[in-house]
Order: structure tokens, then sequence, then C-alpha cells
């Protein structure tokens, strides 16, 4: 989005419920989990969880780069989040806190997907 907002929609209504506007720059990926978390991640590299169902802000997380692309995924029951951009980035998101990185291309990272315990990631290069 690049007004970065998010727009939670009621599609029964289909109007707008919420318009959440945490981001200060394009808002580049959204994944829901399976616990109702909203996450989205923008170029102003910050990861952001929200309560969608009530417009509220949970958590927000710094991050090295500005991101195009990442993945949510479950690790020994907690919940990581990877994002790439000039590397991969993992950060567990119960606490925000900074895991592992791992370098994937020469140039930009545009896309991730992971297969089990593997990566799958194209770039630029």
């Amino acid at each position: 989005s690049f007004d970065r907002s998010i727009l939670v929609w009621d599609l029964s209504r289909r109007s707008v419920v919420f318009n959440l506007t945490n981001h200060t720059s394009n808002v580049n990926f959204l994944e829901l989990m399976p616990n109702g978390t909203l996450i989205s991640v923008s170029s102003d590299r910050f990861i952001i969880l929200w309560d969608w169902m009530r417009g509220i802000l949970i958590r927000r997380i710094s991050n090295v780069y500005s991101t195009f692309h990442a993945k949510v995924y479950s690790a020994s029951r907690s919940y990581l989040i990877t994002t790439v951009t000039l590397d991969a980035r993992n950060y567990l998101l119960e606490t925000g806190q900074f895991r592992n990185t791992f370098r994937t291309h020469r140039n930009l990272t545009r896309s991730l997907a992971l297969i089990e315990s593997f990566y799958g990631t194209c770039g630029e290069d």
C-alpha cells in the first residue's frame, strides 16, 4: 500500500472497519496468523503485529532493512518471521527478538518460500 495504510474490510457490509495507519512508508506484506494476529511488513523498516479485530497495534519490531517480502512460520511452538531484502533475518514474533541472519543473494532478494526446514529465494542477481 503506497498510502502506508492497511484497510480491514467487513465483506458482508462492503465497508472498511479499521484503517491501520502506523507505518511511515509503503506496506509491502501482510499475513494473518492462526491466532488472529495480523502482521504487516513495510519499507519503513518495521514489522507490526496487529489485533486487526480491534484495530490495535500489539508490537513493533525494528528491522534492519526495508523489506519487500516476508514469511511467518512455526518453529517449536514459537512463531518466527523471516524478512528478505539483502539477507534473510529471523525474528521471534512473541518477543520481537532478533534470532539470526544469512546472506541470500548478491543483490536484492525479492521473494521467499519456506518448505519445511528449507528456504527458497529469488533475487535480482
